[in-house]
């Protein structure tokens, strides 16, 4: 089974969210909500399943052959719960559980040496069209920031008390911690590859991280390749860069579900985004500009160096640069995507390499 966004949240110290009193066998249980982010499991008998780590602890569960910590499923929000490529729980159940040969989408199982925990066997095309994160993870601590009533003095972790300042609740944060951010404006932020999940109440239309011209409005990690923040339903607009890393929205990360526009760089790659992967986000009206350094070629106006899933990547500009310019996607993985009436020198090289 798969025991997951259940909530007691609301309730005494002593509540579980998870399982009370029951047997668990090849489960996973990841996600659910309770009084103080921990017992999400109690007086539990748990054989070959996933468990989060604050429940191997004084919490009078018996564990046998678990995998413990995050399941790496693909998307626990939207209610995705198969497994990642990179999920621990691939290969680590015991077949002595098994009643039949079906997964939950009624596919085989076993497909690898042992069968899968929890309620589908993974099969290499399950996440070729998903982030390879965690963007759900099992938060450890629920931060909260808003705009209007917030007050970088607060207390921040609970609800009637939030920050101002995004960045406020990124430096308080620890690893596997999720950030909720009310509708407003914000300043540009930098999480330096944590581990966070930071996601907005109403999505990219509400709330916005603005560079100001002057400033990227992200910088998510510190290579191209990190992707531990999974940042969710922002728009990233106005970020500007000179730096040859690039990136003049957006450096590294996850995003899912956010607009990133009217961004610019003047040297490096990618005039929105470079690095890090996207997902069912929109990439528009980004620009590369004129460089005082001739013999620098900026590349990819749009994107760089990123894999876009589900993307729309439109009306960016490299039109003032050199021919060798590239106004879309440039060195990037593209799967279900829209690249189209994008800018560039010619009237060509909208996606390269």
């Amino acid at each position: 089974c798969v025991i997951v966004n259940n909530d007691a949240s609301s309730h005494h110290l002593l509540s579980v969210s998870g399982a009370y009193k029951s047997e668990l066998d090849n489960c996973i249980v990841a996600a659910n909500l309770c009084y103080g982010g921990y017992r999400q499991i109690y007086l539990c008998t748990i054989v070959n399943s996933c468990i989060p780590e604050a429940d191997t602890i004084e919490n009078g569960n018996t564990l046998t052959d678990c995998v413990i910590g995050s399941p790496m499923l693909v998307d626990v929000q939207r209610g995705d719960y198969r497994l990642l490529s990179s999920s621990p729980c691939i290969d680590a159940g015991s077949s002595s559980f098994l009643l039949g040969t079906e997964d939950f989408l009624g596919r085989s199982r076993v497909v690898g040496s042992a069968v899968d925990i929890g309620a589908y066997e993974w099969y290499a095309e399950s996440t070729r069209l998903s982030l390879d994160v965690d963007v759900a993870g099992i938060y450890g601590k629920t931060w909260y920031v808003d705009s209007v009533v917030g007050n970088d003095g607060n207390v921040g972790d609970v609800e009637i008390s939030p920050f101002r300042s995004i960045q406020k609740a990124i430096d308080v944060a620890t690893e596997g911690d999720k950030i909720v951010v009310g509708d407003g404006a914000y300043t540009p932020i930098s999480t330096g590859n944590k581990r966070l999940m930071i996601t907005s109440r109403n999505g990219a239309l509400s709330t916005i991280i603005d560079g100001g011209r002057t400033n990227r409005c992200a910088m998510l990690g510190i290579n191209v390749t990190d992707t531990n923040t999974v940042v969710r339903g922002f728009t990233f607009q106005n970020g500007s860069s000179e730096s040859t890393n690039g990136g003049g929205g957006v450096f590294a990360g996850s995003l899912v579900n956010c607009v990133i526009k009217n961004n610019r760089i003047g040297y490096g790659d990618g005039g929105g985004v470079r690095g890090g992967q996207l997902y069912q986000c929109i990439i528009e009206k980004n620009k590369l500009w004129h460089v005082r350094n001739e013999t620098a070629t900026p590349k990819g106006a749009g994107v760089a160096d990123a894999r876009c899933i589900n993307c729309v990547i439109v009306n960016n500009d490299a039109s003032s640069h050199h021919l060798l310019s590239v106004s879309g996607a440039y060195k990037s993985e593209l799967d279900n995507c829209i690249v189209a009436a994008n800018l560039c020198y010619g009237g060509y090289r909208q996606i390269y390499l």
